[in-house]
C-alpha cells in the first residue's frame, strides 16, 4: 500500500504538472482493485478513471486503502461571454485523496471561492 501511495503521490505532484498541455497524456497506476488513469486535460486540470469509469462530481471510489473523491469546480465569475462560460458548474472535477488521517486535495486551475 506505501509504494501505491507513494506512486499516486509522485504522479500528481511530479509527473502531471509537466506534461505538455496540448495532447491529452494519460498516466496508470495499477493498485490490486484495478488501474487508475489519470488523464491531464490541460490548464490544470486532471480527470481520473477507474475500471473504465469516470469518477464524476461526488463520486467516490476506494483503491489500494486510499478513497479518492470528486469535488464539483466552477467558476463564479466567468471571463468569456454568457453563452460560452469558462468552467461552467457542473463541468470539472477536483479530487481528494484520503490516506487515514491525512488529505490531500489536488485543486488543479481553481480560484477562491468565498
Amino acid at each position: 500500500m506505501k509504494a501505491t501511495i507513494s506512486m499516486i503521490v509522485f504522479v500528481l505532484i511530479f509527473v502531471i504538472p509537466t506534461l505538455q498541455t496540448s495532447a491529452f497524456e494519460k498516466e496508470s497506476i495499477k493498485t490490486p482493485e484495478g488501474n487508475l488513469i489519470i488523464t491531464f486535460i490541460g490548464h490544470g486540470t486532471l480527470m481520473m478513471e477507474h475500471n473504465g469509469k469516470v469518477i464524476r462530481n461526488s463520486k467516490s471510489v476506494d483503491l489500494a486503502g486510499i478513497k479518492i473523491v470528486a469535488v464539483q469546480s466552477y467558476n463564479i465569475k466567468n471571463k468569456r461571454e454568457i453563452e460560452n462560460p469558462s468552467h461552467p458548474k457542473g463541468s470539472g472535477n477536483r479530487h481528494v485523496l484520503h490516506f487515514g488521517d491525512t488529505n490531500i486535495y489536488v485543486a488543479g486551475d481553481t480560484k477562491k471561492i468565498t
